[in-house]
């Protein structure tokens, strides 16, 4: 589920974050924002499709822990489906609010309100910034402010994820994504929807 992760400007704006583009990481904003369309019967229905907040907003939620190295402490999340062209329960819109370790603040939000003419599919944003500078992910570009001034910053190849995952079993390298941060993802993803379900601040 975490394969967005392996996408070139994902991967690329991560390691510019890791290498100290911005500074230490203060505060991150993430967006998943999708075309609804017609969707299947399984999606009108709580108990089969789960809810927007994990099935879209694990995603965004993973991000978030993957570029600040960080760990979440407590999240507040609300969501409605209002606006949901008739899909049962399934959320048209949802925000998550995490604080992290490390005091980083960081936010979600999620949304199948993508007009129908959008030239794509979906729109996946991450703002991030640091002590030193703002690095952001839209439109599939990297822009960067930081002392050296603005750019947008040049793409590295895009790493095929199922290759990746077969060098580390066979033990060549690790992968990008471990179990530990799939299951912390996974838990922070379904505690934002017990969080807006039940309206309440949850600890971790």
């Amino acid at each position: 589920m975490f394969g967005i992760r392996y996408k070139s400007w994902f991967l690329t704006a991560y390691q510019a974050v890791r290498a100290g583009a911005i500074g230490e990481v203060r505060l991150l904003h993430a967006q998943k924002s999708y075309r609804l369309g017609q969707r299947e019967a399984f999606y009108t229905r709580r108990d089969s499709f789960g809810g927007t907040i994990p099935w879209v907003g694990c995603h965004a939620i993973d991000w978030l822990r993957w570029f600040s190295g960080q760990e979440f402490v407590s999240v507040f999340a609300s969501h409605s489906t209002r606006a949901n062209s008739g899909h049962g329960d399934l959320e048209s819109s949802a925000m998550c609010a995490f604080e992290m370790t490390g005091e980083v603040a960081a936010t979600v939000n999620i949304d199948y309100l993508r007009p129908a003419n959008a030239p794509n599919h979906d729109d996946d944003r991450i703002r991030i910034v640091g002590d030193a500078g703002v690095l952001e992910v839209r439109n599939r570009e990297i822009h960067l402010l930081n002392a050296a001034g603005e750019q947008i910053v040049p793409q590295l190849p895009e790493v095929q994820c199922f290759a990746d995952f077969v060098a580390s079993i066979r033990g060549e390298r690790p992968c990008l994504v471990s179990a530990e941060d799939s299951f912390r993802s996974t838990a922070a993803s379904l505690l934002a929807r017990q969080s807006a379900d039940e309206k309440r601040l949850i600890p971790f």
